[in-house]
């Protein structure tokens, strides 16, 4: 018997792209997820001046980007054909063409306010911080394509 002939077992957390079981996709996922997490952790307390006990900042910095930083690694190893329910080619789905279109209106939408913004704020001679600004406009590109990917999904439905 072929390997390539050996039906993949498809599990809900998959397996990894280097072979390996599920539960040692999970171990390395959360293993160095931990370390990334650590790692935030060190830069936050390095970066924190004044505050009273650093090491504070050091862990809850750790323990609040340890889910983010485990499932970035899991997202990186997973092997998507061990996945159950993973589409075989995603970039062809019903769900990737919602998400061109959004994409597509959203860069438009963002490329309009910049030129309008920018000439707003030097007409008016706005003063803004340069962090929130970038913030609002962070928000300003989740708000668009969100409201973009709603309308292509309802265009289709």
């Amino acid at each position: 018997m072929n390997t390539t002939d050996v039906a993949v077992s498809r599990t809900r957390l998959g397996r990894s792209r280097f072979g390996g079981s599920g539960a040692a996709l999970i171990a390395t996922s959360l293993t160095l997820g931990a370390a990334l997490a650590a790692g935030a952790g060190w830069l936050c307390m390095a970066l924190e001046s004044g505050h009273r006990s650093p090491w504070l900042v050091f862990w809850v910095a750790a323990i609040v980007t340890l889910p983010a930083c485990s499932g970035l690694v899991w997202a990186l190893l997973v092997d998507r054909s061990t996945l159950a329910g993973a589409p075989e080619d995603p970039e062809s789905s019903v769900e990737g063409s919602w998400y061109d279109k959004a994409a597509a209106s959203t860069f438009h939408v963002l490329i309009a306010t910049l030129g309008l913004g920018a000439g707003a704020f030097q007409l008016l001679k706005i003063d803004v911080a340069p962090s929130l600004l970038l913030s609002g406009y962070f928000l300003l590109a989740v708000g668009a394509f969100a409201v973009n990917y709603l309308l292509a999904r309802r265009a289709e439905r």
